[in-house]
């Protein structure tokens, strides 16, 4: 039964985590939050049924403080570090719990729990396991890199044009490095196919800004693009053995800014009899080299940048959805606002949350100068990041 409980509570956390957008919820210490928590009634045993019943809701409020924290492809690419460090014992993190509201029912027991997360807890096991770094997930990443083989004039490797090949050996070998530091790493084919879309060559040395365009759209926080290439070196013994060498030369754009954080050159020597083994063997070993020196350079910006703290909206009058729909793509379509998530519906009234390029007052005036025809807003400044908004009749 325990196996059971355990495979389906892992399987609801994937599936919140697939639909939740990462920091949703602000850097305070702690976060209070309501989950339904259930269990199947055994023997008539009730008692047992509710017991177990409000362990499920204190473990369903976690996976929904953890799941504001990180973006879903960090999730999936973590998964067993989590289960390991976070979800097998999330006592650990409930500062105290609450049963709002409980019904028995034939053949199971349902109760509504709130519970007081402490967020700072989860920050601290995640940046130990090298998943966050301070407030921050670590950052997702897309490489774009172009490979020329010995004898080749020209790259001939290309994400746009090679979908379904196998990744180039250097940027390979840089995906494994970073992802073991803890970045998160995207599909390069995504990215090559986004280039494609937007007609852009199969080049390294596009600018910074229509890298950063092609892969903000895919959600990554930077960019690694460049080119690698493998050489006959100079030095053989007899006429059997040779050397190899492989250069990576890249550089890490930001996609908010399409600023370059950081730029790389490194090389490797390698000795063998086979030529294709021996290139690919030195071209996995420069780009090893320089994922170190990479993830140096960019975790020291990431590390120092910070956190943007999200507003939180409360709109009351909800219940006339039609406003509410008309409201909320206003709101997503102010300049500034990134993100926009819906964290709580009640009969007339919701929570959002808003990652925005400004303070809470911008984003109130920047509401104030849009003219919605059916109804009117007030709006109440409660806090620093926090605003209420109510639904004014015309």
């Amino acid at each position: 039964m325990k196996g059971c409980r355990r495979t389906f509570f892992l399987l609801a956390v994937l599936a919140f985590f697939l639909t939740a957008p990462p920091n949703a919820f602000s850097a305070e210490s702690t976060v209070t939050l309501e989950a339904v928590g259930s269990s199947n009634i055994y023997g008539g045993n009730v008692s047992r049924a509710r017991e177990l019943a409000i362990e499920d809701g204190k473990v369903a409020t976690v996976e929904k403080a953890v799941a504001a924290q990180l973006p879903v492809e960090s999730l999936i690419q973590n998964f067993q570090v989590l289960d390991e460090i976070l979800f097998s014992d999330t006592d650990d993190f409930i500062q105290g719990f609450k049963v709002l509201t409980e019904v028995k029912g034939k053949d199971a027991y349902r109760v509504l729990v709130r519970a007081t997360i402490s967020q700072d807890l989860i920050r601290k096991r995640l940046t130990d396991a090298g998943i966050m770094v301070g407030e921050k997930p670590m950052p997702r990443v897309l490489l774009f890199l172009t490979e020329q083989k010995i004898g080749e004039p020209a790259p001939q490797s290309c994400p746009a044009q090679n979908a379904g090949s196998r990744m180039p050996a250097a940027a390979a070998a840089m995906a494994r490095a970073l992802k073991a530091r803890g970045f998160t790493i995207l599909d390069p084919e995504a990215l090559g196919r986004e280039l494609s879309v937007r007609s852009l060559s199969c080049q390294p040395d596009f600018v910074n800004t229509e890298a950063a365009a092609a892969a903000r759209s895919l959600k990554a926080d930077i960019v690694v693009v460049g080119k690698t290439k493998a050489a006959l070196a100079a030095n053989t013994m007899g006429d059997q053995i040779r050397s190899f060498s492989g250069e990576v030369e890249v550089r890490a754009i930001r996609t908010d800014t399409a600023e370059t954080i950081a730029a790389v050159n490194e090389k490797a020597v390698v000795t063998g009899t086979d030529q294709a083994a021996g290139s690919r063997s030195a071209l996995t070993d420069a780009g090893a080299r320089a994922a170190a020196a990479l993830a140096t350079e960019v975790l020291a910006t990431w590390r120092a940048e910070k956190v943007v703290e999200p507003v939180t909206m409360k709109v009351t009058g909800t219940q006339n959805l039609g406003h509410f729909v008309m409201f909320r793509r206003a709101l997503a379509g102010i300049q500034g606002v990134s993100e926009l998530q819906t964290r709580e519906m009640r009969a007339d009234q919701a929570t959002l949350v808003i990652k925005y390029d400004g303070s809470a007052r911008d984003l109130a005036e920047a509401l104030l100068r849009i003219p919605f025809e059916a109804f009117g807003i007030d709006i109440a400044e409660e806090t620093e990041n926090r605003l209420r908004v109510a639904f004014i009749s015309k």
